[in-house]
Order: structure tokens, then C-alpha cells, then sequence
């Protein structure tokens, strides 16, 4: 039986490297190492949430096929809370989801520094605020900037995916950008896009009136939760 791994070990589980990004109780939250897919965030350009778009349906369909059913047995299916992005109020963060594999969300890439340079939010006043004020709170589970920073994978650098000077590549988050037709992500340096990048992938109308074809560029970085003693229990 393998030893339970502790927060910041990389670990292998399926044909993946993983990093331990937390822990609770028997379960440990798992981020892909590296950026493993070059993937837009839905399949066409238009207004989708997390809920609705192609890349869930992707990590959770075709994506756990990569697994053998023990190793899916050992994963946890999540609740997660979709908050709108914090700079743009204005974008819908979509329902609550239940999920296998899922993106982390600006929150929760987003420092404890980070976080104690936002401004305050007003108090809530309605009551209807005050009973969903703890689903606000999104946990943080990156230390610094350069944790966010993450090469490809050769199947990624196959798929086309962009690579920086630095050896790093840009991934996306579930988060929306500063439309619906848009999604934030982290870039290559480490930096969060809060803007966001265009959902969609190859397409001619994305050209912003140039002619030119904008080609999707960002990667995937899964994240699951796992329980540890299965996990320790297996043979890979």
C-alpha cells in the first residue's frame, strides 16, 4: 500500500501526473501537473456557462475513458458553486453543477494575497443574499503565482496548442470572462485573465472583422477529488 500523499506532492493516478492541492476528510482535491489538452471552452461562439458548455461534457464523458473503473470508483462526484466573475457582476456564473472532473475557478486559483488586495464587498442585505452568502466563499488553493504555471504535454503540444518563451502554456477556467461569450483562464506567466477568451474554437467569425482566422489557444488542467486510501491502495 502506497503512503498517503500530503498537499504540494505530485502523484500519478491514471496516465496522469497530478498535484495534491487539498485535502478534507478522506478525499484530496488532484490538478493535473501539466496542461493536457489543447480544447476550446464549448463548441461554438456563443453565450454558455460552465453547466452548458462542451469542455464539461468532455471531462466527464469522453475524458474518464482514460481511466480504468477502479480508478473512477476512487473519484468524487462535487458540487460546485459557479459565482460570476468578480471584475464583471454583469455575467451570469450559471446553476450549480455536480461533477467527476471539473476547472477550477478564479477563486480558487486565486491567492490568499490576492484576495486580501480585493476591495470589500457590500454587506448583503436581502435575506435571500444572507442564506447564500457561505456558497460566496470559494476556498483558495494556489500558494503563488508561479504554482499556476504549467508546461504541456506532448499530446497537447501535437493538438496545436500556443507555448510561450517560458515553456508554459495558458489553461482555462470555469469561470465566465467579462461576457458569457467568454471564459477567464489563467495565462502562461501565471497572471489570471479575467477578460477572458473567446469560447469557441477555429472559427471565421471569430476574426473580429480582420479576415484573419483566430485559432483557439488554451489548454486543459483537470481537477478531481479523490479518495486517498483507494488511491493508496492501488497498484499504478
Amino acid at each position: 500500500m502506497k503512503k498517503i500523499p500530503s498537499i504540494g506532492d505530485t502523484i500519478k493516478f491514471g496516465p496522469y501526473e497530478w498535484l495534491v492541492l487539498a485535502k478534507k476528510g478522506p478525499d484530496m482535491l488532484l490538478l493535473t501537473k501539466n496542461v493536457i489538452a489543447n480544447r476550446p471552452y464549448h463548441d461554438k461562439f456563443e453565450a454558455v456557462t460552465w453547466e452548458t458548455s462542451a469542455l464539461r461534457a468532455w471531462l466527464n464523458g469522453p475524458f474518464l475513458e482514460d481511466f480504468s473503473e477502479t480508478q473512477r470508483r476512487a473519484m468524487r462526484p462535487t458540487e460546485l458553486v459557479n459565482l460570476k466573475n468578480p471584475d464583471y457582476p454583469g455575467t451570469n456564473g450559471g446553476e450549480k453543477t455536480v461533477d467527476t472532473v471539473f476547472l477550477l475557478s478564479v477563486g480558487e486559483v486565486k491567492t490568499k494575497q490576492e484576495k486580501e488586495k480585493e476591495k470589500p464587498k457590500e454587506k448583503e442585505k436581502s435575506k435571500e443574499k444572507d442564506k447564500s452568502k457561505d456558497e460566496t466563499r470559494e476556498e483558495s488553493y494556489i500558494a503563488a503565482v508561479k504554482d499556476r504555471m504549467a508546461e504541456p504535454t506532448e499530446q497537447a503540444v501535437k493538438e496545436g496548442i500556443w507555448v510561450g518563451q517560458d515553456g508554459n502554456s495558458d489553461w482555462w477556467l470555469r469561470t465566465p470572462g467579462q461576457t458569457n461569450n467568454d471564459a477567464a483562464k489563467v495565462f502562461h506567466c501565471g497572471y489570471i485573465n479575467l477578460v477572458g477568451y473567446y469560447v469557441g474554437g477555429d472559427d471565421p467569425k471569430l476574426s473580429y472583422g480582420t479576415g484573419i482566422r483566430v485559432p483557439n489557444s488554451s489548454g486543459v488542467r483537470p481537477a478531481v477529488w479523490v479518495e486517498a486510501g483507494r488511491w493508496a491502495r492501488m497498484k499504478n
